[in-house]
């Protein structure tokens, strides 16, 4: 639990609900791991993690509200075959002018792939 000011020392904190706005940041925090929006560009796993990526992890994402309307997708983790899976379903209310997804091999190796738009340096 998060608590900002526990009173009246650090040794008296008592309860698992302080106050509702320390509570909110760890949500905030966590979606903004997963969902992260920059004007008119998405982007997708900007914060995550590299041990949710390891292999045989999943990460999902449902009915996520966005600017840009609502968002699903789902991350399977297969690195042990050479890969990350991302399927999305994207936002289609206002459109983004793109999605940029990150994608962090939980053993920090380099990520090739054969496309021009990825970026293996930036891992985006």
């Amino acid at each position: 639990m998060l608590t900002e000011h526990p009173l009246p020392t650090m040794a008296d904190w008592a309860g698992d609900h302080f106050k509702t706005s320390d509570e909110a940041t760890s949500c905030y925090c966590l979606g903004l791991a997963l969902i992260y929006e920059k004007g008119e560009v998405l982007l997708l796993l900007p914060a995550v993690p590299r041990g949710w990526l390891n292999d045989g992890k999943h990460i999902s994402v449902r009915g996520a509200v966005t600017y840009f309307g609502t968002l699903s997708f789902e991350v399977e983790s297969n690195v042990s075959e050479g890969f990350i899976k991302l399927t999305l379903k994207p936002p289609t209310r206002n459109p983004p002018k793109s999605i940029i997804v990150r994608f962090r091999h939980p053993k920090e190796l380099k990520i090739s792939k054969e496309r021009t738009d990825f970026d293996p340096e930036k891992i985006w």
